[in-house]
């Protein structure tokens, strides 16, 4: 094995060569050494750093031990320090691999400057430099997209990049990508594009998955990429296939991104026709189509609202197609995802799919069906406290696995907040005010911040003023004002929240004007101003 240099948490040296440290050791050590009041995230994963070993014998010694030297200064730049800025290790390393990369003139040498500029590329998306990264990559693409011999010799004993699947800024996925060895063309496309998407320039993103979509079609047959494959158990041809959904699928996603719903559901319907389609990627599909369409009729509602407000006489439906109207794609929404869990049981976009049902059901006047997506949603959810706890019952203690019951409870609070404060508003809306009342309660407990109590406890006050519980009402505006007098957390939240000032001043105008009507009403039963009519009952002179 070979050795390595742990950046977390352990003091350890760069490696050892006289260009790189002229700079001095002082300037290299934020590098490797973390602060002392600095600790590691539990769920951050301890990142360590295999020792580069430069193969062949095309090139002396000492150009190898350069080679080696660049590439270490690439994986250690801005290591174990946890700054999310860029430091001055990181333009050294660059600095120090572009004096490399203008030795490495030969014919033989492709493979190297290969690796340096992979190491580079790394090094840039480890710290987030996304400008630096693009370069690079684009670096890349220009020395190697055209030559037949690309990825020359050996070329598993490269720095990879990410899988396709990968996320821009994923440190886990970072780690893997490590092992993966030299990329293909498409692939290196694929993860320009992302990285142009990710610094807004979708146009450009664009061109990079057209770019990986050519590349697949006009790849020459490559020896050292279908061994490669063999060795997997698998052919190089799938392997260009899923490049190629790969980048339409990222074409998709761009569009979506973009509000180009359009042709964001033309390529989400392309996709769903392929068959290779594996079950996972076809799930996600799915529920991007459904998700899609959704969101151009939520737009096109928007739309029509805004035009009606500025010309009241206009019809902005009138020149569309009926496919393209907010009605049928809440139908359409309807008739992809309905049954999507049944379909994709371990899918983690079900809570998603119910939720997004409910609102296309709502939309479609269909409000039992609304509501009993949301039941379902709640009771049927693999992340139910019930469903994890009966599994976990049947496990020593030792054996339980905190973190995931952790992270369960979390998801489940999460959709409980949203569905709940949904269907609460829902029948607030509906005049249901005991229903919506029995919600909000119930909703008090799952989180005691006050950006989630303080709203909460308002909408119960207003159900018990609809109820005529004007006495309960007081005492619960009176709970929301005592809430921030003896809690300063809660005095420094109301201080850095409008939203939170915003709802303490109405609770305290609706509770003044309770006792403002009471006193009112205690005067006129009082000096008999008031006589009620016959058969009428009398006012509670206990308010």
């Amino acid at each position: 094995m070979h050795p390595k240099f742990p950046l977390r948490g352990v003091t350890q040296v760069a490696p050892t060569y006289k260009e790189y440290t002229q700079v001095g050791a002082a300037d290299l050590q934020p590098a490797i050494i973390p602060s002392s009041t600095q600790s590691v995230p539990e769920d951050e994963p301890e990142i360590f750093v295999e020792d580069y070993i430069v193969l062949g014998d095309e090139i002396d010694q000492e150009m190898k031990e350069k080679i080696r030297e660049a590439i270490m200064a690439t994986r250690m730049a801005s290591g174990g320090t946890g700054n999310p800025f860029v430091t001055r290790t990181v333009y050294k390393a660059t600095s120090y691999c572009n004096r490399v990369l203008g030795r490495l003139n030969g014919p033989y040498h492709k493979r190297y400057r290969r690796d340096i500029l992979l190491a580079m590329i790394n090094m840039h998306e480890k710290n987030q430099a996304w400008v630096d990264a693009a370069k690079s990559y684009e670096r890349f693409l220009e020395e190697f997209a055209s030559d037949d011999d690309y990825p020359f010799q050996q070329h598993e004993d490269a720095p990879g990049i990410p899988d396709l699947h990968a996320k821009v800024g994923s440190i886990e996925d970072f780690i893997q990508g490590l092992k993966r060895g030299a990329p293909t063309i498409p692939e290196t496309h694929i993860r320009a594009g992302k990285i142009y998407r990710e610094l807004g320039a979708d146009r450009m993103a664009l061109n990079k998955f057209y770019d990986a979509i050519n590349a697949t079609l006009t790849l020459p047959y490559n020896v050292a990429f279908t061994d490669a494959e063999k060795r997997k158990g698998k052919s190089f041809e799938q392997r260009k296939d899923a490049e190629s959904n790969q980048a339409m699928f990222e074409i998709a996603e761009t569009f979506l991104a973009s509000e180009d719903y359009d042709n964001a559901i033309k390529f989400y319907d392309r996709l769903n026709r392929l068959e290779q389609l594996n079950e996972s990627d076809r799930s996600v599909v799915a529920y991007k189509r459904g998700l899609a369409h959704f969101r151009r009729a939520t737009d096109t509602l928007r739309k029509e609202d805004r035009e009606k407000r500025l010309n009241p006489d206009s019809d902005i439906l009138s020149n569309q197609s009926y496919e393209k109207t907010p009605r049928a794609d809440f139908a359409r929404v309807k008739e992809i995802l309905r049954g999507y869990g049944t379909l994709y049981p371990t899918s983690p976009y079900v809570p998603e799919t119910h939720y997004l049902l409910a609102l296309a059901f709502e939309q479609l006047n269909q409000s039992e069906e609304s509501i009993g997506q949301l039941l379902s949603l709640l009771k049927e959810a693999t992340f139910n406290p019930k469903a994890i706890m009966a599994e976990e019952d049947v496990k020593n203690l030792r054996d339980r696995d905190l973190n995931r019951i952790s992270k369960m409870k979390t998801i489940w609070n999460f959709w409980k907040k949203k569905t709940g404060n949904y269907l609460a508003n829902k029948f607030f809306e509906t005049g249901e005010f005991f229903n919506a009342y029995r919600i909000y309660s119930a909703l008090l407990p799952v989180d005691e911040t006050p950006t989630w109590r303080v709203p909460l406890l308002y909408q119960v006050a207003l159900c018990e003023e609809k109820l005529g519980n004007f006495v309960q009402a007081t005492e619960t505006y009176i709970s929301i004002e005592d809430l921030f007098d003896n809690n300063e957390g809660a005095r420094t939240e109301l201080a850095q929240s409008k939203y939170l000032k915003f709802v303490y001043g109405m609770s305290k105008w609706r509770r003044e004007q309770l006792e403002d009507t009471r006193e009112i009403r205690q005067a006129v039963n009082r000096y008999g101003i008031y006589s009620p009519p016959s058969g009428e009952a009398n006012i509670d002179n206990s308010f």
